[in-house]
């Protein structure tokens, strides 16, 4: 009987308190600067596929908070046919329009660059790897053909100098890949997945020797190991930058669902890695 007599109480308890909430006042002062924190900590946002409005909307908040508006060359270079089929897909894209639009409002602009096309790729297979639906097809997730890495770098080089030369545009951010410890966005080796690296910076510092470049954005955080692999793709990526002289301007991982505290170890597993490699303190780009 007093199992049952609980609740009962519980309940009688709250309904005593008394309840003031006309006497409390909140005041935020959401454009003063609160103070500094362990660890840089900003909110950001992917708005690739939202309307223009809504990127510009983001952008004038992100130039205050250090948000990025987020674009992906997957739809424009992937399925391209050829070097001016990709100048082509880019100049009607309207990406630099987006990206000006941004700047103007105080926003950066970061472009996902990935999708390898079926004129660079190893692979001329055109269904999605096993176990992916609705992703890409396996010849956009592999590196190109031994004998096209020229071609690969001078896709590159266009996608820099459509921004930073055409454009004249000094805040675009180029990452490199996305979720390449994923099994749907990079099916090839991490070997390759770290040459094809080394040249997509060549062919962007090519166009721009100021362009800012930077990845490798593991899906699984910087821990994160590829099935099949002895090392995390983030410490691969980086020792590997380290060995070619390669200068990152940023890193960026995903690290979905986590506490901020969780953020705050993996920033600091990142600046590790860095340091110990000779690198000094870049900006880390948490994407989702």
């Amino acid at each position: 009987m007093l199992r049952h007599c609980i609740p009962a109480l519980l309940l009688a308890t709250l309904l005593a308190l008394p309840a003031h909430a006309e006497e409390i006042t909140l005041t935020v002062h959401g454009d003063t600067a609160a103070g500094t924190l362990p660890t840089y900590f900003e909110p950001s946002a992917f708005f690739g596929w939202t309307s223009t409005p809504m990127k510009l909307d983001f952008a004038v908040d992100a130039g205050l908070s250090h948000g990025l508006v987020v674009e992906s060359t997957q739809l424009l270079l992937g399925p391209s046919t050829s070097l001016a089929d990709y100048q082509a897909r880019l100049a009607q894209s309207g990406l630099a329009t987006v990206a000006a639009l941004t700047a103007q409002a105080g926003g950066q602009f970061l472009l996902q660059v990935h999708g390898m096309p079926r004129w660079i790729s190893k692979s001329s297979v055109t269904t999605m790897p096993p176990g992916c639906e609705e992703e890409w097809p396996t010849y956009q997730t592999v590196a190109p053909d031994p004998a096209k890495w020229a071609d690969w770098e001078a896709a590159i080089a266009a996608t820099v100098t459509y921004f930073n030369v055409t454009h004249g545009l000094t805040n675009v951010w180029y990452q490199f890949w996305e979720e390449p410890d994923a099994p749907c966005f990079w099916t090839d080796t991490q070997g390759n997945f770290l040459e094809t690296w080394r040249h997509f910076v060549a062919g962007a510092r090519s166009a721009d020797p100021a362009a800012r470049v930077g990845g490798p954005e593991p899906a699984g955080g910087p821990e994160s190991i590829k099935p099949g692999t002895s090392w995390s793709i983030m410490q691969s990526f980086i020792e590997f930058s380290a060995t070619e002289g390669i200068q990152p301007d940023f890193i960026s991982y995903h690290l979905f669902g986590s506490a901020p505290e969780q953020n705050r170890r993996a920033n600091r597993q990142v600046l590790d890695l860095l340091g110990a490699n000779g690198f000094g303190p870049l900006p880390i780009i948490v994407g989702s």
